[in-house]
């Protein structure tokens, strides 16, 4: 796992540990980071998403995943799921357990507008300009 060694060496050389969030689909890198690297900020790879819907479901209170964002699609037609996680209660339950949501790639001008009005975190689109104008004009 040399990459994820270099990688945090690079983060820690550029005082960045506190603003970068890291990410992979492969569940044994992010727990060789959890390892060695706890204090490295981590996304959830897919079978933990699926673990912190089925804990937003319930509710539960002792909930305490390592890591400390989730990084989800919304509306995509691609996906293949037929769960909602672009809701204000997953949202405010990933907030309740101090979890940051990240939405991608969204484009669609209603969908921007929604996902800020339920306070999500962070939208990833391929018109940030849009994005950004569609923010401002609900301030």
């Amino acid at each position: 796992m040399k990459g994820v060694d270099i990688l945090y060496q690079t983060i820690v050389e550029r005082g960045m540990l506190d603003r970068v969030a890291f990410g992979t689909f492969h569940g044994e890198v992010s727990d060789y980071k959890d390892e060695k690297y706890p204090d490295m900020i981590r996304g959830a790879y897919k079978s933990e998403v699926i673990d912190f819907y089925i804990a937003s479901v319930l509710d539960k209170d002792d909930f305490d995943p390592p890591y400390r964002v989730l990084q989800l699609p919304f509306n995509d037609k691609e996906e293949d799921s037929n769960v909602n996680l672009g809701t204000a209660r997953v949202i405010n339950y990933a907030h309740k357990h101090n979890i940051a949501i990240q939405f991608w790639t969204i484009n669609d001008p209603d969908d921007i507008e929604y996902l800020i009005s339920i306070n999500a975190d962070c939208i990833m689109s391929d018109y940030p300009d849009l994005a950004y104008q569609i923010r401002e004009s609900m301030n």
